[in-house]
């Protein structure tokens, strides 16, 4: 679980830098980001980490 906390932090840190959106391509010698904005997919996988993330916590640590 704090695996997966640490790189969502990671990836949203990462829109600070830019116009808010990720690009297709990370350049894997220096993490310097490529390509043309995504179409949807990232954003959509970024949602749903984040919805799994919550649905997990309230699972683990009931309310």
């Amino acid at each position: 679980m704090e695996k997966a906390r640490k790189a969502l932090s990671e990836l949203t840190d990462a829109l600070q830098g830019g116009v808010g959106v990720w690009t297709e391509m990370v350049n894997p010698d220096d993490g310097s980001w490529l390509g043309n904005m995504p179409q949807g997919l990232t954003h959509l996988a970024h949602v749903n980490l984040l919805e799994t993330l919550v649905l997990t916590h309230e699972t683990v640590q009931p309310q």
